[in-house]
């Protein structure tokens, strides 16, 4: 009788293990779900979520708007791992996330005339693991204080400077330095040691770069011409 009833489970504890597998988490959130940057007036804080694609399977993504709190007159738009946007949409779709690649939920933001704070919201899930959903959330401000802070403390120095990527006035708050092209694709991805740092990396074509150090708890962004 034992055996019996051992062998009519069989199928459903296989069914059941299989399942755990297919819809398991293959990806988690970086640097983590929640961003905040701190900029000056007409500044651009460039925010990215990448989804790190940890296994061999290929994922599908949807997302949808959550919310959002922006201040008037201030910009922002929506980039993911396929498509940029000239807003925030209501939702979509990412291209098939394929073993090796990752996923991107990337915010561009520009205040301009009025200090206050945005605040944005997206939940993401994968079509075959729907049942696990992130919120995902930038907050960027922009106020007196920043301002006041910015000018008291000197900025970092990035420039390109024949085939280097020079970073200097740097402290051992930053961690990471990211490249970003028109498009929000990381072309250039590298750790911060120095406070002064040399890179050897030049752009394939002239045109708008998008420069961020991270930090724990520290963003700056910076956008420079590239024009050799």
């Amino acid at each position: 009788m034992h055996n019996k009833i051992k062998y009519r489970l069989l199928p459903f504890l296989i069914l059941l293990l299989t399942a755990n597998v297919i819809f398991s988490q293959s990806y988690y959130n970086s640097p983590n779900d929640t961003l905040i940057s701190d900029v000056t007036l007409e500044h651009t804080a460039v925010m990215n979520i990448t989804q790190q694609h940890s296994k061999d399977d290929t994922i599908y993504f949807k997302w949808q708007r959550l919310s959002t709190s922006i201040p008037v007159s201030w910009d922002a738009y929506l980039c993911d791992n396929g498509h940029c946007y000239t807003t925030l949409p209501d939702s979509g779709t990412m291209i098939p996330i394929i073993p090796g690649d990752n996923g991107l939920m990337l915010i561009h933001c520009t205040p301009y005339v009025n200090f206050g704070k945005a605040i944005i919201r997206y939940i993401l899930f994968a079509t075959n693991s729907s049942s696990k959903i992130d919120t995902l959330t930038w907050i960027i401000n922009s106020n007196t204080s920043t301002l006041n802070h910015k000018i008291m403390t000197e900025n970092p120095k990035i420039y390109f400077e024949g085939t280097n990527l020079s970073v200097e006035n740097l402290n051992e708050d930053f961690k990471t330095i990211c490249v970003y092209d028109i498009n929000s694709k990381v072309i250039f991805k590298s750790y911060i040691n120095q406070t002064s740092m040399i890179y050897p990396f030049t752009p394939l074509n002239c045109g708008v770069y998008y420069i961020q150090l991270t930090g724990i708890n520290k963003i700056f962004n910076q956008k420079i011409f590239y024009n050799n």
